[in-house]
């Protein structure tokens, strides 16, 4: 059975206009077909889908398609649904990997020749990368095929790793099978990746995230770490960087930069920062990472806007654009991941940090209205104009250094796939200084890896792969939901997308007491302290428990929440009811801890 298609491009409808509903969502949905931001053949989302993601009825989502029908932008196929018209539009020539809006005839002959990728048990099965550096924390498959341990043995839920239920095994052995028929070529592989695997993470970005990178390139690196190290070499950072092409891109000058990272962050992504540059924590609040917070004089600032981890927070509009202007307006670099680890169809996208800095048609003209002129980025309504110099957002407006920031992205497969694979991709600026033609750059995956990777994304594998973990892990959100939300005295974070929860705890239960006894208890949790980087800072909410239960099956991960909420019965400050009817109650369901120490309640 096919899934349902999410909605891949922001959308925005303003009920106070006079121009009607359908006509709004008619003209976004044909100015992202006219973009090349939903592709020509790609699958459009139904009716049924719009209508929930966008808050509509399906009477007006029809009404919309009807109009796109008119007009030639899309056509419907019996049985199959509706999908954008006319043909793929040839690549521009002049650069490997250049191609990156065309289609791809992978090694397999294209995606009509490819693996039926059908989902099917069992664990992985292919040749491995070596041990995995994904800085969320990955590792690979589970010891049993469905993610169960058995009996007595400990449920680790300290590190993110994706499940291993449902794992694509035929598209996965047949994508190996095909890449082992290419004789293995006599040099090393072009620097930045093979051309088909570049073009078709294109491709794959903007199916996924309506990313129209005609102004950027891909470049495959052997691992995440590795693929940070091509971003900042290509901004001139570290030692030996910015001698390559492009030279003139960069303001590093060899040194190590200074980066600002979302605080709290995984601990594993602070240390593939810390081995690049100096790191400093950029403070977040229930929207995310502060753009006014950054601090002076840094060069880089790394976010999570999609999906804060371990919070769950979602930055919005107001905040993308104020980082875009900082990095217009200082010179500086921001990074931001590819994938978006929602894993939820349900959400409407937002414009991405590196299409808003391009002046991408994402950013809407609906979009604006809503945020028109100032960019909120104070949880308490602090606000910076988005390209006002000294306007809240630090380095905007430095004389001098207008127009020479960029934002790139880092990515990798380790969500969807295996954090075995040592595989990722940075998106960067074409003509950026990548990978030295000496070798001195990062080390790159293997010819046949890169042949099978292209194969499993040209055939659609890894698109139907994380459809399926959507709904796999939306099952497993609602067990945390339940299990967890209404229990007295603590808050629920995250436990609405994403496949990590984290648990804040009443000042009465203390985090490390509870995460001590459930290690006795064979259940292993991480606190929430190690995720930021200054412990006991102002700003630090470090009283909490982070789960990351996407790699268990059901039944493990019940048996693991049910030792958490016994445990935290036994950690209640008082157990006679005639003293405390219970722990005392966290601050307010919208309490965050302001920079000088002060809690808000939204």
């Amino acid at each position: 059975m096919r899934s349902p298609q999410r909605l891949n491009v922001p959308i925005h409808l303003d009920r106070g206009l006079a121009e009607p509903l359908q006509a709004q969502l008619a003209g976004q949905l044909k100015s992202a077909i006219l973009a090349g931001r939903l592709a020509p053949r790609a699958r459009m989302p139904s009716t049924r889908t719009l209508a929930s993601v966008l808050g509509i009825s399906r009477g007006v989502a029809l009404a919309a398609y009807e109009r796109l029908l008119a007009d030639g932008c899309v056509e419907g196929r019996h049985g199959a649904g509706t999908y954008v018209a006319g043909a793929e539009p040839a690549p521009p020539g002049g650069s490997p990997g250049g191609s990156l809006g065309g289609s791809l005839d992978g090694p397999s002959g294209g995606p009509s020749g490819g693996p039926s990728g059908g989902p099917s048990g069992g664990s992985l099965d292919g040749p491995s990368g070596g041990p995995s550096d994904d800085p969320s924390g990955g590792s690979p498959g589970d010891r049993s095929g469905d993610g169960r341990p058995p009996s007595g043995d400990l449920i680790d839920l300290r590190r993110e790793r994706p499940s291993t239920q449902a794992f694509p095994l035929a598209a996965w052995r047949a994508a190996w099978r095909r890449a082992g028929h290419h004789a293995p070529p006599a040099d090393e592989p072009p620097a930045g990746g093979l051309p088909e695997l570049r073009a078709v993470i294109a491709a794959h970005l903007r199916e996924t995230r309506g990313l129209v990178l005609d102004r950027h390139e891909i470049l495959v690196a052997a691992g995440y770490g590795e693929a940070l190290e091509l971003l900042l070499r290509g901004w001139g950072y570290g030692q030996g960087y910015g001698q390559g092409r492009g030279q003139g891109h960069g303001r590093g000058h060899g040194r190590r930069p200074v980066i600002a990272l979302e605080d709290p962050a995984p601990p594993r992504l602070r240390a593939a920062y810390a081995r690049l540059g100096t790191v400093l924590p950029l403070p977040a609040d229930r929207a995310g990472a502060r753009p006014d917070l950054i601090p002076r004089g840094c060069d880089v600032v790394a976010v999570l806007p999609e999906r804060g981890n371990p919070l769950g927070t979602r930055m919005p509009l107001q905040r993308r654009r104020a980082l875009a202007a900082w990095a217009r307006g200082s010179g500086g670099l921001v990074i931001e991941p590819a994938f978006d680890g929602l894993f939820d169809a349900g959400v409407n996208p937002l414009p991405s940090v590196l299409a808003l800095a391009n002046g991408d048609p994402a950013d809407l003209a609906g979009a604006g209205r809503a945020g028109r002129g100032r960019a909120e980025v104070g949880p308490a309504g602090a606000e910076a104009g988005a390209g006002r110099e000294g306007a809240g957002v630090p380095g905007a407006g430095t004389a001098g250094m207008a127009g020479c920031g960029t934002v790139g992205m880092v990515g990798s497969f380790c969500e969807v796939l295996t954090p075995a694979l040592r595989l990722a991709f940075a998106v960067v600026p074409r003509g950026w200084a990548g990978p030295q033609e000496d070798g001195a750059g990062p080390g790159e995956p293997s010819f046949t890896c890169q042949l099978a990777v292209a194969d499993l994304l040209a055939s659609g594998a890894v698109t139907r792969r994380a459809d399926r973990l959507a709904a796999l892990y939306a099952a497993k959100r609602a067990l945390v939901r339940q299990a967890l939300a209404a229990y007295p005295g603590v808050r629920l974070l995250g436990a609405d997308t994403g496949i990590s929860a984290t648990l804040l705890l009443p000042d009465g239960i203390e985090a490390g007491a509870v995460v001590a006894e459930l290690l006795e208890r064979r259940v292993a949790v991480a606190g929430l302290g190690a995720f930021h980087q200054r412990r006991g800072g102002a700003h630090v909410l470090g009283n909490g428990l982070v789960l990351y239960y996407g790699h268990l099956d059901t039944v493990t991960l019940r048996r693991a929440l049910r030792v958490l909420t016994r445990t935290l019965g036994t950690h209640r400050p008082s157990h006679h009811p005639s003293h405390h009817p219970g722990p005392r109650p966290s601050p307010g369901p919208g309490a965050w801890p302001e920079p000088d120490g002060r809690r808000t309640v939204a």
